[in-house]
């Protein structure tokens, strides 16, 4: 997890910030394909950035089996986004008042 300051920065990106924005309104686990459609991206573009976000500690990332497939090694897992349920803390060696 980075400290707050990282994650204020990786919001000054547009597109990250639209998807931080997307994900943050909805009130279920967003799918990368979901993200993407909402904000007008490429899925391999919205994952790159959905990564970076989740990086900061700004989103929580949840990996699962495909619905109606077994959760077999054979099976590439489905990533779902949902908002951080805290904002990261700060660095320990960044002096606070």
């Amino acid at each position: 997890m980075t400290d707050r300051w990282d994650a204020v920065a990786t919001l000054t990106d547009a597109s990250r910030r639209a998807l931080y924005d997307y994900v943050r309104r909805q009130d279920h686990p967003v799918r990368r394909e979901e993200a993407a459609e909402a904000t007008a991206m490429s899925r391999g573009l919205a994952a790159f950035h959905l990564d970076k976000l989740v990086r900061a500690g700004l989103l929580a990332a949840r990996y699962e089996a495909p619905a109606g497939l077994p959760a077999a090694p054979a099976a590439r897992p489905r990533s779902t986004c949902r908002p951080a349920t805290a904002w990261p803390s700060p660095s320990r060696n960044v002096a606070t008042s």
